[in-house]
């Protein structure tokens, strides 16, 4: 009968999907709402089918993962863990060719649910940061809040298990983006639990059933039956065992309205416990009986369900190691060509630093060369002067002073400077001295007496202050080198 119904389900034209556009596509997976409210969940399976298989035919990525995230997302809520790994892994496969930070959060954040039923509390954390990470690269942000928060109060919820702090501020970040009854009754829970505040209980149990009351949430069963669990749980906890179980029993009829499994154990539990403390002790075995019944078929689909996850992580560790690996093997690349450049370069820079040595070499050889050839130039110029010098003074000519001082600079100064009243005819007699003329020179181009040279060349002495011992022409030449 119920095969029956499937192929009925799949023979009746809901929708005709064909005539949708990829952006009514991504908006009814998104939404889901023609899938009927209450609709089971093999309703809402088929639903999803008819337009994966459209998006197939129109090779459409996108609707394809948002389309198996949803699936997953169904089997997930109907405790199907096994087959919702397997759908989202499909889903998972086919977003490494989609480009959409908003459906891979989606995919990330409905694998951190399947992991946290799963009792993974900590692979279900790092899930959701990955979907968060996705979310928070949305823009506009506004468009994308309520999304962002319901990745952080599944945050808020996998850390009660871990870390009641981090709980609470998952929480109030989900509150402060957008507030839902589930989101506010967890902060209650965390002051019940881990920081008792009854006054902080109250408030937010009250904020709760305000926001039940809404339109948005007024008839959503499976916010209101997660409020009445806390309530419960607090009313327990005062002592008012009989209100508690009003509540415990409102949560079993509600959940005909949806698929909650956990909600139901926690109530079946709740209200064993509360039928104990009243001493109704054949109810409480009998909702002990309940919940050991249905906790043990959620264990064996949590077993199913955590050996495909084993499976999923081992993957994700091998797919991690190869990732290694290709950046061990890429770095390994990218250091041996930096160093065959490197190498290159300073191959290049040892050879311009040759050639330019070998220049400068040359250089430097032509400058001696050049340098060479000045300095004799210069001394065959100054040869020609003093030759020049000592025909004047072999002619007494005039000129003879005035030439000389162009070219011994420093001479006549010299002289001054040991003798500041020395007359030029004095200077004169020193410049022969300095070209080394005899004293027969000197009588001979002076025309004057052998003993009037000696005469004044004693007196010379005497004047300078030079000792007997010293040679006049070596003293004169030596007196400037110029």
């Amino acid at each position: 009968m119920k095969i029956f119904a499937i192929l009925c389900l799949l023979s009746l034209p809901i929708y005709n999907f064909a005539q949708y556009s990829t952006r009514e596509i991504d908006t009814l997976l998104i939404n889901e709402k023609p899938a009927g409210q209450n609709a089971s969940g093999m309703e809402r399976i088929l639903w999803n089918k008819k337009i994966i298989d459209l998006a197939h035919k129109m090779n459409y990525q996108k609707g394809k993962v948002l389309g198996y995230t949803n699936v997953g997302r169904i089997l997930r809520q109907n405790f199907e863990l096994k087959e919702s790994l397997k759908y989202l892994h499909i889903a998972e496969d086919l977003s490494k060719n989609v480009d959409d930070n908003f459906v891979k959060g989606r995919l990330y954040i409905e694998y951190a649910q399947v992991f946290n039923q799963l009792g993974l509390f900590e692979t279900a954390v790092k899930y959701c940061d990955i979907g968060i990470a996705h979310y928070t690269k949305l823009k506009p942000a506004d468009r994308y809040r309520k999304a962002l928060r319901y990745a952080y109060g599944c945050r808020g919820a996998y850390y009660q298990e871990l870390d009641p702090i981090r709980a609470l501020a998952s929480l109030r970040k989900a509150v402060e983006l957008d507030p839902t009854p589930i989101a506010l009754s967890n902060i209650a829970t965390h002051y019940l639990k881990f920081e008792y505040n009854e006054d902080s209980i109250q408030l937010y149990l009250k904020r709760s059933f305000e926001l039940l009351d809404s339109p948005v949430f007024k008839n959503n069963s499976y916010h209101r039956s997660a409020v009445l669990l806390t309530k419960a749980d607090f009313l327990m906890h005062s002592h008012q065992y009989r209100e508690a179980i009003v509540c415990f029993r409102e949560v079993f009829e509600l959940s005909k309205n949806f698929v909650g499994q956990d909600m139901v154990l926690a109530a079946y539990r709740g209200i064993a416990r509360a039928y104990q403390q009243l001493g109704s002790t054949k109810k409480g075995t009998d909702f002990l009986q309940r919940a050991k019944i249905l906790e043990d078929s959620l264990v064996m689909a949590r077993n199913r369900g955590l050996a495909v996850s084993v499976d999923k992580l081992f993957a994700d560790n091998r797919t991690f190691q190869q990732s290694l690996d290709r950046q061990r093997v890429e770095l390994g690349l990218t250091l041996a060509v930096c160093l065959g450049i490197l190498v290159l370069v300073a191959f290049f820079l040892f050879g311009y630093r040759k050639k330019m040595l070998i220049r400068i070499q040359e250089r430097d050889q032509e400058h001696g060369v050049l340098l060479d050839q000045v300095n004799n130039e210069n001394e065959e110029l100054f040869s020609r002067k003093v030759d020049h010098l000592i025909e004047l003074a072999k002619e007494n000519d005039p000129k003879f002073f005035i030439v000389f001082q162009e070219v011994y600079l420093a001479f006549f100064e010299r002289l001054r400077s040991i003798d500041p009243k020395i007359s030029n005819e004095t200077l004169k007699f020193c410049a022969l001295l300095k070209l080394n003329f005899s004293t027969k020179d000197i009588s001979l181009y002076t025309h004057i007496e052998v003993r009037s040279v000696q005469t004044r060349k004693s007196r010379l002495r005497k004047q300078l202050n030079i000792p007997s011992d010293v040679d006049l022409n070596v003293f004169m030449d030596q007196l400037c080198g110029d």
